[in-house]
């Protein structure tokens, strides 16, 4: 686990690094162009539809106050992420609401986290195969979709992660250098911590790679090493139990919907369903197969066992401390997608270790189970690729329903639209954002059906609606100033309709007495997650 370099390094390091960041870089941007995402459009429906409410924030309050109302607002809803609303609003005011900017931003993002975190495993002492291995661990999967959303915390949060990791690992030749690192490590985990939640929980783990990766460089006891670094600790530490006390005392843990702490976050059943997960997201169950191996090889070989688990240990304990708090956090609703960042991290790094000292045991088992794994790992990225095509597919058909919407109505005219209120509680608010500040279409109309507390009853979506019934389906009425179909005196004034979710059935028979369809035009908008109809007036 040595370090192969220090600050200091020689002219083949920083080529070999240089070399590498260029690859990790085209890599991804070439992702983003063959999948169409680097001109897709903004995933208006999903998140980014924060990026033209803060453009519009900005352009009618200045930067300072929308930077304070938008952080208000965070706490308002129960969330503790201050420093993502900063950037976010920073890079939209860099940015406005270009997409293909955005999207080249956080593409950029993506290399330099990969990238962080492959140099991280070579100084971690990983071969450099088994170091792409632990890339490909974390980000290959589901929670790959994070690199699709611009407007996820989780992408400046990982990146910021990815640094402090890497800066972890880093060994200054000086005292200089050892303060400049200190203070920059100190201030990317605090900027982490304030980007997301579950950042917060990361930095134990930290603190325990950078106290054992100064011991393993400078062969001194791991007592030494935490005295030696015990200001950064303090302050991290203090800085964790000042964030986690102000997330209990004001924030609240059981506000969110589909993580925190509540009744059923040590529901034993719900903690072996999220481990399933991350089992059968990370190849979890490999590391129980390399372990075997490697305790076969250490019998085979007659090495000590005391001393493959001195090696073995450390790296334990530290997944253990990313793993086990990732777990329950999200065991409230399960874990999955965007969500397993940062989990995969503590698997990818148990995993990689395994292999590396099975590499060092038995070099031509090693080298094979380490192609073996990359290949396994590999088989995921079609499925990857898929969801990027998807989301440009999806993001494409977002902008032209919201480009029909305004050709339909060029004198403004009313818009209606008909959602269940609870099934796509962000996507109403969605719309409404979107067309009132991209498209300037502000003359919409809500009409609401679901099983309760709706315009219209229909139960076309009851299972969906029923998972969500911590929702307030009368909520997205407000969004709308109240402006409901029920109460809206000039329908035959509608000169478009957007259906969500297939309730065209329902919708037309509440409509029978004012909507005629012969006199309207339909096209329909194949998102893959809320399918969309448009009825547009001839």
């Amino acid at each position: 686990m040595t370090p192969i370099f220090r600050l200091k390094i020689s002219r083949e390091s920083i080529t070999f690094y240089f070399i590498s960041f260029a690859l990790i870089l085209a890599l991804w941007f070439l992702i983003f162009w063959r999948t169409g995402l680097l001109t897709s459009g903004f995933r208006y429906l999903i998140n980014d539809h924060l990026m033209i409410t803060m453009a519009h924030d900005l352009g009618q309050k200045g930067f300072l106050s929308t930077v304070r109302d938008w952080i208000v607002f965070d706490h308002s809803i129960g969330r503790f992420q201050p420093f993502y609303y900063i950037q976010a609003i920073t890079i939209t005011q860099l940015f406005g609401i270009n997409p293909t900017f955005w999207l080249s931003y956080v593409c950029l993002l993506a290399g330099l986290s990969s990238f962080f975190l492959f140099s991280f495993a070579r100084l971690y002492g990983m071969p450099t195969l088994v170091a792409v291995i632990f890339v490909g661990i974390i980000f290959i999967g589901p929670q790959a979709t994070m690199w699709a959303l611009p407007s996820n915390p989780q992408v400046i949060g990982m990146t910021f992660l990815s640094a402090t990791l890497l800066l972890a690992a880093l060994n200054a030749e000086s005292r200089k250098q050892r303060i400049v690192l200190d203070i920059t490590f100190i201030l990317l985990t605090a900027l982490a911590s304030l980007s997301k939640e579950s950042f917060i929980l990361f930095i134990p783990a930290l603190l325990v790679i950078k106290v054992l990766l100064e011991s393993e460089h400078k062969q001194i006891t791991l007592y030494q090493a935490i005295m030696q670094n015990k200001s950064v600790i303090a302050l991290l530490l203090s800085l964790m139990g000042v964030e986690l006390a102000f997330i209990l005392s004001s924030v609240g843990t059981d506000r969110m919907g589909y993580a925190g702490v509540d009744q059923n976050t040590f529901d034993f059943e719900k903690i072996l369903s999220t481990i399933g997960t991350i089992t059968k997201v990370t190849h979890l169950e490999v590391v129980a197969i390399l372990a075997i191996l490697l305790v076969v090889t250490i019998v085979w070989r007659k090495e000590s066992f005391l001393n493959i688990s001195r090696k073995l240990a450390p790296t334990l304990v530290i997944s253990l401390l990313i793993v086990i708090p990732q777990i329950l956090l999200y065991t409230k609703s399960g874990i999955d997608g965007i969500y397993l960042i940062p989990a995969t991290v503590g698997v990818a790094l148990l995993t990689c270790q395994i292999l590396t000292l099975l590499q060092s045991q038995a070099k031509f088992v090693g080298y094979f189970l380490s192609a073996l794994l990359f290949v396994i790992v590999l088989t995921g990225l079609p499925a990857v690729l898929s969801t990027y095509s998807q989301t440009a597919i999806d993001s494409k058909n977002m902008n032209n329903l919201f480009q029909q919407a305004q050709a339909c109505t060029p004198n403004n005219d009313p818009i209606l639209v008909a959602v269940n209120p609870r099934v796509r509680y962000e996507a109403t608010l969605a719309v409404k954002r979107a067309l009132n500040y991209v498209y300037q279409r502000n003359n919409l109309i809500l009409a609401t059906y679901g099983l309760e507390k709706t315009d219209f009853f229909s139960d076309r979506l009851q299972l969906v609606e029923a998972s969500m019934s911590f929702l307030n389906p009368q909520g997205p009425l407000e969004w709308y100033d109240n402006r409901s179909i029920t109460h809206f005196s000039e329908k035959d004034r509608i000169s478009a309709v957007i259906v969500f979710d297939h309730l065209d059935e329902d919708f037309l028979k509440s409509s029978d007495n004012w909507f005629i369809p012969s006199n309207y035009k339909h096209t329909d908008f194949p998102i893959s997650f809320a399918p969309a109809r448009l009825y547009c007036k001839r």
